[in-house]
């Protein structure tokens, strides 16, 4: 799990990506920003960004800011230097002004500030190209549509909520919250996703590594709690995630081709100190 299992939060929506060359005068940024190498040699990565216009980031590698800001997965971000997915930093960065979140995830503003970030520390400069590439189709599994055990509709109307600038309630530590995504060795838990949340989650588990595109008709947004084994074989402990979709959610990903959209690094150079 490449990406999404070391970075606790993972921003969601629908980003189309800009063909132009990204450009340092990109608009809104942040009101104040530092960056510095991070040489802990920690595996783990954290992103993240509260309402009060902070975002933070810790043990970074640049790919991540990357895939992050254009709400891609790895396999959609090629070229660039080779310390690009190495080096590792961390990041404090302040709005100047509250940012709520939406049903989708952050709003375009904070996706809008972080690509600003990108062009202005790291000198970052790409361009969008679509492929022909290998992807997934999201179907239903049972031919009388029906979802499996573990997957229901959302107890917790997350985007009508979000909408009205609410927030979610406080959930006791340990348990899961009523909107959002936990995703942990082996499980897969999420609170009132929307398809388009699911799908891209999906891409991100390990073994999937391709885009995954919806196909199954559904509306509305729900809940599941899915478990896996991340090593299937002989001696798994459990299903591997393609059988467990299939048993637990009613799901299935179907082999297929199609357009997918890649962000080439044209180059990008370390930064330089605050």
């Amino acid at each position: 799990m490449h990406g999404l299992a070391r970075v606790l939060l993972v921003f969601v929506g629908s980003v189309l990506l800009c063909a132009a060359v990204i450009s340092a005068q990109t608009s809104p940024a942040f009101e104040a920003a530092s960056v510095k190498p991070n040489k802990s040699g920690e595996r783990g990565s954290r992103l993240g960004m509260s309402p009060n216009g902070r975002m933070t980031a810790t043990n970074v590698s640049l790919k991540q800011l990357i895939t992050n800001a254009y709400n891609l997965r790895d396999f959609q971000v090629t070229g660039g230097p080779d310390w690009l997915d190495v080096d590792r930093f961390d990041i404090a960065a302040t709005a100047g002004h509250p940012i709520l979140p939406t049903s989708g995830g952050p709003p375009q503003e904070l996706f809008q500030m972080v690509k600003a970030l990108l062009a202005d520390r790291f000198k970052l400069v790409a361009h969008a190209e679509t492929k022909d590439l290998p992807v997934y189709h999201l179907i239903l599994a049972r031919p009388d549509g029906k979802l499996g055990p573990r997957m229901h509709p959302a107890a917790v109307d997350c985007e009508a909520m979000m909408g009205r600038g609410a927030t979610p309630p406080q959930t006791p530590p340990g348990e899961m919250p009523p909107c959002g995504t936990r995703f942990s060795e082996g499980r897969l838990n999420l609170r009132g996703g929307l398809m388009p949340q699911i799908v891209r989650t999906l891409a991100g588990a390990p073994g999937v590594g391709r885009l995954v595109m919806d196909k199954t008709g559904l509306a509305g947004s729900f809940d599941f709690d899915l478990e896996f084994s991340q090593d299937p074989g002989a001696d798994a402990a459990g299903p591997s995630l393609f059988t467990a979709l299939q048993e637990q959610l009613g799901l299935k990903l179907e082999t297929a081709r199609g357009p997918v959209e890649v962000l080439v690094i044209d180059s990008a150079t370390q930064p330089g100190p605050d």
